[in-house]
Parts: structure tokens; sequence; C-alpha cells
């Protein structure tokens, strides 16, 4: 039984490990993102590109997009804190 406890214990860890890699990810796009749409143009070919980078990242669509990735970060965030204070709480049997 202690086996089987240390097995899922690691498998657990992944498993967190690789949600928050992912997790990491979408922040950094999220900021890859704000970075270019504050960008200042310096040629008339680079100001029509962010133009409809602007106008295809301020839709609507984008604008729900942001917001239900973020509120899955959140919420996310939040079980990650509530799996760490469980975490001494382990299945009894494999």
């Amino acid at each position: 039984m202690d086996f089987c406890r240390k097995v899922k214990g690691l498998d657990d860890e992944i498993q967190k490990a690789r949600e928050e890699v992912q997790n990491l990810g979408l922040i950094n796009t999220l900021s890859d993102y704000e970075t270019l749409r504050s960008a200042k143009p310096q040629s008339k070919s680079q100001r029509e590109y962010l133009k409809y980078f602007k106008e295809a990242f301020n839709s609507l669509l984008m604008h729900n997009a942001r917001t239900k990735m973020q509120r899955f970060l959140t919420r996310r965030v939040k079980e990650s804190v509530v799996e760490k204070r469980n975490a001494g709480q382990v299945a009894t049997h494999c």
C-alpha cells in the first residue's frame, strides 16, 4: 500500500506540473499578444499589419476568448491551491 501511495503521489505531481506548464504557456502567449498590441510601427507595412492585428485582437470573439481563458486560469490556480492543501490525503488502494 505504501508503494501505491508513493506512485500515485508521483503521478499526481507529474500531472499537476504538466498543467502548470501549459498554463504558463497560455500566460506567455497572452503577454506576447499584449506586447504586439502596444507596439509602435516604424513603416507603412507595419502600420497596416498592426492595424489588422489590433482589429482582430479587439474583436468580440477575442475578448470572449481572453475572458474565458482568464477565468479558466483563475479557477486552475484556485484548484491547485486546494490540491496542495489536500496533498496529505492519498487513496488507500491502487
